[in-house]
C-alpha cells in the first residue's frame, strides 16, 4: 500500500473486531473511510493483510507494491511469479440471466486484494488490465479458465497466463483424481489444512456494497489458498506450464457442437449417437456391456490384417466422477476409445464392471498406438489397478509440441481445450460442472455423451495431424 494507506491503518488499529472459527479468524480494523476497508485474516497462524476496496487508486497502489515484492523476493528466470486469483458473483437464479462478476480477489504472499468490480466508481484502472495480461505472472486457481472467461465477458479483463491448480496437482502428485478436485481437497492434500466452505457464504449476496466479515474471510482464503498451493507444489517454470493468451482466443469463433440420439439395442445393451462439431461428425456407441466393447475392438483390430503394415492411431480417455473432496473413489466412470470418426464410451456401471478381459490384448497390440492426455498416469493406473499393460502409448500434448514446437511455444503441458483451440482456431468450451454432475445414472445424458466423445475425438484428430510421433 502507499504511505497514506499505511498511516491510516496505523492510526485505527485500536478499534478492531475479531471473529474466530477453529484455526481461522478475521480482524476488522474498522477504518473510518468509505473508499476502503482493511482486515487481517489469520490462517493457522499466518496473517493475510486484506484490502477491500472499490476505488481505483487503492488498486493501483496494491498492484504497484505487489509487483515490487514479487520481483524482490523471486527470480523470474528460475521461479515463476505466482498470484492467486478467484472471483465471486451473486448466484444465478435463472439460466437465462447471468449475474456479473462482483469481486476479484488477488493474493501474492500474505497480501490480498478484494476489488469490488461491481461497485467501482471510477472505472477499472489500466494497471489492473496490464497486470492481469502480463505473462510474466502466473495466475493460479481452481477452475481458473472459467473465471478468466467470465472476467473477459463481463469486464473485458484478459488473463494472459492462467494455470489451473487441478491439472498441476494431478501432474505433480501423480494422480489423476486431483483433476476433479476442489480447493478444500487440494488444501488438505498439499497444505495439510482443512478449510470450510459454508454454503450460506458461497450463495450469499456478493453484489452487496458492504461485504460481511465472513464474506471477506471466505473470498480472501480462496485466493490465498490458490497462491499457497501454487507456491507449495514444485516450480511451474521447470515444466514449461504456460497457458495461452485468453485475449487472443476470444477473437476466435466457438465450435458449433451438437449431439443426437440415433437408436438403441436393448438386447445387446448399447445406445447409438451422432455427435457433430462444425462439419466434423463422430458416430458414438455408449454401452456398459463388455461383449459390445469386445465386438467394437475386434472390428477395429481387423483393419490390421497380417502383413498389412497398417498401424492404428486410437485415442483413449477415462473420466473420474468422485466428489471434489472424496479422493477415495478411484474407479473411472467411463472409458473412451476413438478411431477416426468412430467412438465408443464404455460406461463403468456398476463400478465393479471394469472390462479387464476385453482390454488385455487390445492395449498390448503391436499395431495400435494409443494417444491421450496425461497418459503416464492413465497407463500407470491401468497397470497398478488391473494389471493391464499399454504397449504403445503417447501423450498427445507432448507429441503435438514435438511436431511443431514453435507454434505451441515449446509447451508440453497444454490442457485439451487450449490445444484444440490453438490447432483448430476455434474455442472449445465445456461446462464448469461437467465432471461434477452424476455420471452413475443408468443412461448418460446427451451432454455427457457429447463432451466425452469430443474429448476423445479431438485427440484422435490431432494424432492424425502428427506425421511422425516420437515415443516418450
Amino acid at each position: 500500500m502507499d504511505n497514506n494507506t499505511s498511516s491510516a491503518c496505523t492510526t485505527t488499529t485500536t478499534t478492531t473486531t475479531t471473529t474466530t472459527t477453529m484455526e481461522i479468524s478475521i480482524v476488522d480494523y474498522k477504518l473510518p473511510h468509505e473508499t476502503h476497508r482493511l482486515f487481517d485474516v489469520i490462517f493457522f497462524g499466518e496473517k493475510i493483510r486484506t484490502l477491500v476496496t472499490h476505488t481505483s487508486s487503492f488498486v493501483n497502489a496494491w498492484i504497484a507494491e505487489t509487483k515490487q515484492k514479487l520481483l524482490r523476493n523471486n527470480n523470474p528466470a528460475h521461479h515463476p511469479l505466482i498470484v492467486g486469483l478467484d472471483i465471486e458473483w451473486r448466484p444465478n437464479r435463472s439460466p437465462r440471466f447471468q449475474n456479473p462478476v462482483a469481486t476479484l480477489q488477488l493474493t501474492a504472499g500474505n497480501d490480498c486484494l478484494i476489488f469490488q468490480l461491481l461497485h467501482c466508481d471510477t472505472g477499472i484502472p489500466q494497471s489492473l488490465y496490464d497486470f492481469l495480461s502480463d505473462t510474466t505472472y502466473t495466475f493460479v486457481g481452481v477452475g481458473i479458465e472459467g473465471d478468466a472467461k467470465k472476467l473477459m465477458d463481463d469486464n473485458e479483463l484478459s488473463v494472459g497466463n492462467a494455470l489451473d491448480l487441478r491439472g498441476l496437482a494431478a501432474e505433480k502428485l501423480g494422480d489423476l483424481k486431483w483433476k476433479n478436485s476442489g480447493i478444500k481437497g487440494l488444501s488438505m492434500e498439499v497444505l495439510g489444512r482443512a478449510v470450510a466452505k459454508p454454503k450460506r457464504i458461497t450463495l450469499s449476496r456478493w453484489d452487496s456494497a458492504w461485504l460481511s466479515a465472513a464474506q471477506v474471510q471466505y473470498a480472501c482464503l480462496d485466493a490465498f489458498l490458490s497462491w499457497k498451493i501454487g507456491a507449495k507444489l514444485p516450480p511451474l517454470q521447470s515444466s514449461k506450464l504456460q497457458l495461452y493468451s485468453l485475449g487472443n482466443l476470444l477473437l476466435m469463433d466457438y465450435f458449433n457442437l451438437s449431439s443426437a440420439y440415433r437408436c438403441s439395442s436393448y438386447l445387446e445393451g448399447y445406445d447409438c449417437y451422432d455427435v457433430q462439431c462444425d462439419n466434423m461428425y463422430c458416430y458414438t456407441i455408449a454401452t456398459n456391456n463388455e461383449i459390445c466393447l469386445m465386438q467394437w475392438i475386434v472390428r477395429l483390430i481387423s483393419l490390421t490384417f497380417p502383413n498389412s503394415g497398417k498401424r492404428l492411431k486410437v485415442s483413449m480417455d477415462m473420466i473420474w466422477d468422485q466428489s471434489v473432496d472424496d479422493p477415495s473413489c478411484s474407479i473411472p466412470v467411463t472409458l473412451q476409445f476413438c478411431y477416426e470418426d468412430r467412438c465408443i464410451i464404455y460406461h463403468v456401471s456398476p463400478p465393479h464392471n471394469f472390462p479387464i478381459f476385453s482390454l488385455q490384448n487390445f492395449l498390448s497390440h503391436d499395431s495400435v498406438d494409443f494417444f491421450g492426455f496425461q497418459m503416464l498416469y492413465k497407463v500407470r493406473y491401468l497397470r497398478q489397478q488391473y494389471n493391464l499393460a499399454v504397449k504403445n502409448w503417447f501423450d498427445i500434448s507432448c507429441q503435438a509440441c514435438l511436431s511443431n514446437p514453435a507454434f505451441l511455444r515449446n509447451n508440453v503441458s497444454l490442457p485439451l481445450q487450449t490445444l484444440v483451440s490453438m490447432i483448430f482456431s476455434k474455442i472449445y468450451v465445456k461446462p464448469d460442472d461437467f465432471l461434477q454432475s452424476n455420471w452413475r445414472l443408468s443412461r448418460l445424458s446427451l451432454d455427457k455423451i457429447m463432451f466425452a466423445t469430443l474429448d476423445c475425438f479431438f485427440v484422435c484428430q490431432i494424432a492424425n495431424l502428427i506425421t511422425f510421433p516420437l515415443p516418450l
